[in-house]
């Protein structure tokens, strides 16, 4: 199953026990185009993108409050070059040796900004959920002045 390279409308279903089976089922086709994991769990899907990444050049991470705007699995997206580590992307792939060049592992992450949020730790646009309802720039303005206040203070 992981020796063959199928293209085309084809899908391989496969059955595993928990989630750490699934990464490492994924991982065996030694690097491919794109991944997708369909969960409503933001610490499932974190766990699933920082494991299975390494081997992906792109992961979908697919629940109801992205599905209806999804592009679907493995359909390129023109500002991305598309392409995994491994045999997939002719030598242009996200994960491969275009990672090596800039001394890091990417993987594009495709979901909700909520999920990405989640995901990166980094605020996305949209995303539902701030912890104290201030907007994170603000936050960070906010905790600034309160430092630089405090160093004014005490000298």
């Amino acid at each position: 199953m992981h020796e063959i390279e199928v293209f085309g409308p084809a899908s391989t279903i496969m059955p595993y026990k928990d989630l750490q089976e699934a990464i490492e089922l994924s991982k065996k086709g030694k690097g491919s185009l794109c991944s997708t994991i369909v969960t409503a769990d933001n610490n499932i899907a974190a766990d699933y993108v920082l494991n299975a990444g390494t081997h992906h050049g792109r992961i979908l991470v697919l629940n109801a409050e992205c599905a209806k705007e999804s592009t679907g699995h493995g359909s390129p997206l023109p500002m991305l070059v598309h392409g995994g580590p491994g045999r997939a992307g002719g030598g242009e792939e996200m994960g491969g040796i275009r990672g090596v060049k800039h001394y890091m592992q990417r993987v594009a992450i495709q979901g909700s900004p909520t999920t990405i949020t989640a995901i990166t730790k980094v605020y996305q646009q949209n995303a539902k959920g701030n912890n104290d309802g201030i907007h994170p720039f603000k936050n960070i303005l906010r905790n600034y002045r309160s430092a630089t206040r405090s160093l004014l203070k005490n000298g």
